[in-house]
């Protein structure tokens, strides 16, 4: 069982914004080799879990308010690429920019797919890690996980059911995926 951590990141300003989702694909045991230095990076900073969004512009538990938190960013921000990398199967990263979507989408898809471009992303993943699975590992399953409380967590959920049900484009069977699970 391959194990997939899709994570949503957002940016948004007075000119554009721009919706993208990352799945980092695990074997089971390399995870858990991963976890333990990611765990032990973690610790200096009484950091309970890592979020990029705080640890790169160095806010909520990842302040930089002393040098020896200086020095922690600096050393820990050039070990985090080499840490994921070591272990890690596979990365793939989907983006949209929601004002285009919105603008180049027609009402047709809009209506057959919805209009989530944080959903787009997801159903482009599933599809992309599982021709990935077919190439690399077609006897593996894939047990997605996805961080609970984003606006469009319901409607992602019913799409990927939907995507492991369809019979009609083969995709569920394509797409590998044994479970969906918000946490």
């Amino acid at each position: 069982m391959l194990k997939v951590y899709l994570d949503l990141g957002r940016k948004v300003d007075s000119a554009d914004a721009i919706v993208s989702v990352a799945s980092v694909i695990f074997k089971p045991t390399r995870y858990k080799q991963f976890v333990r230095p990611w765990e032990r990076m973690l610790k200096p900073w009484k950091a309970a879990a890592f979020h990029a969004t705080d640890f790169y512009p160095g806010g909520g538990e990842f302040k930089r308010d002393t040098p020896e938190r200086c020095k922690l960013f600096e050393d820990d921000s050039k070990r985090i690429p080499r840490m994921i990398s070591d272990y890690v199967q596979n990365v793939l990263l989907v983006a949209f920019r929601p004002e285009e979507f919105n603008r180049v989408a027609s009402p047709r898809w809009k209506e057959k797919f919805g209009t989530s471009v944080h959903s787009h992303a997801v159903q482009l993943l599933l599809i992309s890690n599982g021709w990935w699975r077919t190439d690399h590992c077609p006897h593996e399953r894939f047990a997605y996980f996805m961080e609970t409380g984003d606006d469009d967590e319901g409607e992602i959920v019913k799409t990927v059911q939907d995507m492991r049900n369809d019979k009609e484009t083969g995709t569920g069977d394509g797409i590998g995926v044994s479970s969906f699970t918000p946490i």
